[in-house]
């Protein structure tokens, strides 16, 4: 949950995972009226945009069982989406 792993993966990993944690505040002050809601989906779009480009960094450098062509074709769908 920190940045204290050696490897190279850990860092987009822990960033994605922030950026979740963060769209889950910025869901619940929306909620309570404490912000506007331009801000809201502005602020909502770049944690979406760190979340999806993290894990997607994330997933490519990890070196596990899948194939390299599986891998990239399954972090083809999110980012097209």
């Amino acid at each position: 949950m920190t940045f204290a792993s050696p490897t190279p993966f850990s860092v987009w990993g822990v960033l994605a995972m922030w950026a979740v944690f963060g769209s889950a505040v910025l869901g619940l002050l929306r909620l309570r009226g404490r912000i506007r809601w331009r801000m809201f989906r502005l602020l909502h779009l770049a944690c979406v945009a760190v979340i999806v480009g993290g894990t997607l960094m994330h997933v490519i450098l990890i070196d596990g069982t899948m194939e390299p062509v599986t891998k990239y074709a399954i972090c083809v769908a999110p980012a097209v989406a």
